[in-house]
């Protein structure tokens, strides 16, 4: 991404999972433009692992879920193509958004795991696993380190792939023309709630 692409953002993307007991993994992806009104949300039918895979897949499982079936379901269906998309699950760092666009983690202190180093820029993280932070109680296998590197935006601390970051000074000046008129993680929970209230109309 270029300077002058990431100065003219008019659109972001907010892409997270949640899990039902019985059903399984949900996945939404919501895209706002600069004033936080949507311009597109889609959400997945449950996804849900079978013995087999759990017992195949094994700590590559949360990688392939998020990464392979989840995120690329939303991201490429969606007309507008943001060229920041931020998630709060870990996992769905694996997913490949495509050259255009840059996958950002908001760190989230009641739902990931605590680096353990203090350093700015390289750190090991334990990407969690989704069973622990919504309504489920099942624990999907924990993949591999990964490294990551982090910078902060309007009090968020924020993380991206070493392997796929731009320049973090970019992202940051990018989202912080965001954080302006939106606050960074609230989107997260309209995507939550609109799931919610689309199963509750299904049953």
């Amino acid at each position: 991404m270029s300077d002058s692409a990431l100065k003219s953002l008019s659109a972001i993307g907010f892409l997270t999972v949640i899990e039902h007991q019985e059903h399984g993994l949900f996945g939404g992806y919501l895209v706002l433009n600069r004033g936080g009104r949507p311009l597109e949300f889609h959400c997945t039918a449950p996804v849900k692992p079978n013995r087999a895979q759990e017992i195949l897949y094994g700590p590559t499982l949360a990688d392939y879920l998020y990464g392979e079936q989840i995120g690329p379901a939303l991201v490429e269906n969606a007309k507008i193509r943001p060229e920041i998309i931020c998630t709060d699950v870990e996992p769905l760092l694996a997913t490949q958004p495509g050259k255009q666009s840059q996958l950002v983690l908001i760190y989230d202190p009641d739902k990931q795991d605590e680096p353990s180093s203090q350093e700015d820029s390289q750190r090991q993280w334990h990407r969690r696993d989704a069973g622990s932070r919504d309504a489920g109680s099942h624990s999907w296998p924990q993949p591999p380190h990964t490294q990551l590197a982090e910078f902060t935006v309007a009090g968020h601390r924020l993380v991206v792939p070493q392997s796929r970051t731009a320049s973090v000074g970019q992202l940051t000046s990018a989202l912080a023309g965001f954080a302006d008129t939106i606050e960074l993680s609230e989107p997260f929970q309209r995507i939550r709630d609109a799931i919610e209230e689309a199963q509750q109309m299904g049953s």
